[in-house]
């Protein structure tokens, strides 16, 4: 089943044959969004329909356009990742280290999960005021 899906029904949904069938979609947006996605539209001079096959018809994404976000957003996001990462990589360097030292496994345990909160909430912290420092 999946062999034929791959081989038979994703060539002709993404390809982009002259002859591809079409069929009109309704839909009720807000006024605004409308009026944005025209404007859009004019700007970039290819029609709607234009706009929505090219859109609709990626593999596996529905591209509408830029997600815009507040700075205080990112710089929320990228201490989260940042933390998470240290807090992850902190966690695996003790516990590993400790278990090779002949810590029990309940000990090396307590001491990375301790590590690793301590880090992520300081390198979290720490790239937060970096973040703000640098506007």
């Amino acid at each position: 089943m999946i062999w034929l899906v791959y081989k038979f029904y994703l060539p002709l949904l993404y390809s982009k044959q002259k002859t591809m069938k079409t069929k009109v979609l309704s839909t009720r947006v807000p006024e605004a969004f409308a009026k944005e996605l025209s404007a859009h539209c004019r700007h970039s001079k290819i029609t709607l329909s234009e706009y929505m096959q090219q859109g609709f018809t990626k593999v596996g994404m529905t591209e509408l356009g830029e997600i815009r976000m507040e700075s205080d957003t990112k710089e929320m996001l990228l201490s989260l990742g940042v933390g998470s990462t240290v807090g992850i990589l902190s966690y695996k360097g003790v516990y590993g280290v400790l278990t090779k030292k002949g810590y029990t496994k309940e000990k090396a345990e307590f001491f990375a999960l301790l590590s690793a909160i301590t880090c992520s909430l300081l390198s979290g912290y720490g790239v937060n005021k970096l973040m703000k420092a640098l506007k």
